[in-house]
């Protein structure tokens, strides 16, 4: 499985603190992603409405049989 999170990480904030720590896990448990939508991947992940909708399509479109997945917390 690899994950896409086409989204530009900032060093503050809680939102980009989740994503900091979601990829160390990810690095921990061996599970490859990329931020690049161009790839090849299962999984694109969204967090804070941070993903178009036009991102969401052309990942679809180029990964047949995409899983999306939106992280929605209180903001």
């Amino acid at each position: 499985m690899k994950i896409c999170l086409p989204i530009t990480i900032k060093p503050e904030g809680g939102g980009n603190y989740f994503l900091l720590n979601f990829l160390r896990y990810l690095d921990r448990q061996g599970i490859a992603h990329t931020d690049a939508l161009t790839d090849r991947y299962d999984v694109l992940l969204s967090s804070h409405w941070l993903v178009t909708p036009e991102q969401i399509v052309r990942g679809a479109r180029a990964n047949p049989g995409l899983r999306f997945v939106h992280r929605i917390d209180g903001a």
